[in-house]
């Protein structure tokens, strides 16, 4: 379950092709945006942006959420990832998927 999680958010996350775009579902959490797709090209330059990312859902059927946080500078440049976990072993997926 953590590695089909861990693709779905490196999926959503990144764009697959020129015509993606950011799709929120029009759901709100703690006051931040739900979304389940993101380009960050659709993000205003010079901030930082808050979402939830909606993820599968669980065994009871209820959607599971990933917060994340965007900082997006002035001008276009290289980009950077930080991913983090309460586990050891939730990181190891992230390095399989480099390889």
């Amino acid at each position: 379950m953590k590695i089909s999680i861990i693709l779905s958010a490196i999926y959503t996350v990144l764009p697959l092709s020129v015509f993606s775009e950011t799709v929120y579902t029009g759901d709100v959490i703690s006051g931040h945006k739900v979304i389940s797709k993101l380009d960050i090209s659709d993000l205003p330059s010079n901030s930082l942006t808050k979402l939830w990312l909606r993820m599968t859902k669980s065994h009871v059927g209820q959607h599971l959420h990933v917060p994340i946080l965007v900082a997006k500078g002035a001008s276009d440049g290289k980009r950077i990832v930080f991913n983090s976990g309460i586990h050891g072993d939730e990181l190891n997926g992230i390095r399989v998927v480099q390889r």
